[in-house]
């Protein structure tokens, strides 16, 4: 098998570092959280302060064991079901799982790509930009 490698001309020279991608989002028609898109998550994640906040439900039977990029597991504390957000214009209905701590308020993950068919691109500038 032979391998054809095709000459891209560089837009820009590599980066060490990129920062994460943050937006706020308005989540059950009241607060607005800080958001990180991660492309390569299998779920939908919120930290308990935020829901507890919301004063939303949260299903206790629905807990999942979590195993991060470093290969740390923990466990959720149940699923927000059908929780609703907003981006821009755009309302939806998700499922977030709960976990008690985070450096981050809310996590979209594949779930959120699948649901609103989301598009990713990458920008000179370093920044993302998202259709939906």
């Amino acid at each position: 098998m032979e391998a054809h490698l095709q000459t891209i001309a560089p837009g820009q020279p590599p980066s060490y570092c990129l920062p994460l991608q943050e937006l706020n989002i308005l989540v059950h028609s009241n607060i607005k959280v800080p958001t990180i898109f991660d492309t390569s998550s299998q779920i939908v994640v919120i930290r308990q302060d935020i829901v507890q906040a919301l004063g939303v439900y949260v299903n206790n039977r629905q807990i999942i064991k979590m195993e991060g990029a470093n290969g740390a597991t923990n466990w959720t504390v149940g699923c927000a079901e059908h929780l609703t957000m907003q981006v821009g214009d755009v309302s939806f209905k998700i499922h977030a799982h709960v976990i008690k701590d985070a450096s981050y308020g809310l996590l979209l993950g594949r779930p959120f790509q699948q649901a609103l068919l989301c598009c990713f691109e990458d920008l000179p500038s370093s920044k993302v930009e998202l259709s939906v």
